[in-house]
């Protein structure tokens, strides 16, 4: 794609790189799919960053994808956030659906609730500590659509303001 492209930048977006792909586990980005574990490295860690790093010698910047809006029950951080209240709320006080992903029902994380508790600014801080997302200068979010959080009594435009908050605090 380098010599077709004449050298030109290029920016890729993995998609799945996460625990067993696409969706899974999240709130939580901590953990490399074992498909991308190449023979020759320990770990599918060690597999990440090769590709991300060996990007550079073709032109082309490797990042990821990923989501901050959802949250799966199988997720190695629900107990943390249904503890600290990190979840939307409906009014009667259930958890808000998102979509049904990958045969799992998706929970809304609150955005306002994440970032004023500080709990974001650690994950983002984690996951950039993890693999060299700063090094990229870009990360593809997904769903980053601000909603209401009836549950906690906020509006809509609370949500929205946070999500411009996590949006200047990535950059």
């Amino acid at each position: 794609i380098d010599k077709m492209t004449e050298g030109m930048p290029k920016i890729v977006y993995l998609v799945g790189w996460q625990f067993f792909g696409h969706d899974s586990k999240y709130p939580a980005w901590n953990c490399v799919n074992e498909a991308l574990k190449r023979k020759q490295d320990k770990t599918a860690y060690d597999s990440l960053l090769w590709i991300m790093n060996e990007g550079y010698k073709y032109n082309t910047t490797v990042s990821l994808h990923i989501n901050i809006k959802d949250a799966y029950m199988d997720s190695p951080l629900w107990k943390e956030y249904e503890e600290n209240d990190l979840l939307s709320k409906e009014e009667n006080g259930s958890f808000t659906k998102g979509g049904y992903w990958g045969n799992q029902q998706s929970y809304i994380v609150s955005y306002k609730k994440e970032w004023d508790t500080g709990f974001l600014k650690k994950r983002i801080d984690e996951l950039c500590e993890f693999l060299p997302i700063q090094k990229a200068g870009t990360i593809h979010i997904d769903a980053m659509d601000a909603r209401h959080d009836p549950g906690h009594g906020f509006t809509l435009e609370m949500g929205q303001e946070s999500r411009n908050k996590i949006v200047r605090y990535w950059r």
